[in-house]
């Protein structure tokens, strides 16, 4: 199993390794592979990475040291992906858009512009402002599911305290201490 996770060892923050049966393969090292195997040649690899060309030379070697095979073939103006390079390319690629993918459906849901968000309500509070509220939420955060359940006011709470709600709207004056509430 593959996952991600923060270096201990590391001493920039920034770097994150991932685990390979029992190698540790620091990312930059993954994203300099792919930015050198764009690019054929580790000089302007580097300009675009805001490195030292010494630098990405010393990772990609080490990568290649530790995993044991010859990922490009230097010469004298660039390189060229070895056979290896380019499988190992293919397969690193796919892999780093996962985990940008990941990183960017992680950070649409906690920021609550994606996700789901489930309502309850009194059945005779489904139109009017309710209505226009929730198709102006649907129209700024289109990623957000909502989901609608109709109940008694006092089911509808019981679902808000057992978290089966994100929010509830029910008629009348109610007493729930433990909930956060406001009159409409």
């Amino acid at each position: 199993m593959t996952r991600l996770f923060r270096s201990k060892n590391s001493h920039d923050p920034k770097e994150h390794t991932f685990l390979c049966s029992t190698k540790r393969i620091p990312l930059v090292s993954l994203r300099q592979v792919l930015t050198v195997a764009e690019y054929l040649n580790f000089h302007h690899a580097a300009n675009h990475l805001g490195v030292s060309q010494s630098s990405v030379s010393a990772r990609i070697k080490a990568l290649e040291e530790e995993l044991g095979i010859l990922i490009f073939e230097r010469r004298h103006r660039g390189v060229r992906l070895t056979e290896a390079g380019r499988r190992f390319v293919v397969e690193v690629s796919a892999g780093i858009e996962q985990v940008d993918h990941a990183v960017r459906t992680a950070s649409t849901l906690s920021m609550g512009t994606s996700g789901r968000l489930a309502i309850g309500l009194h059945s005779s509070m489904a139109g009017g402002f309710l209505a226009d509220l929730r198709r102006r939420f649907r129209s700024d955060y289109p990623e957000v599911e909502q989901t609608v359940v109709e109940g008694r006011a006092a089911e509808t709470i019981s679902n808000l305290r057992g978290a089966k709600l994100d929010v509830a709207f029910v008629m009348g004056a109610v007493d729930v201490p433990d909930c956060h509430s406001k009159p409409l």
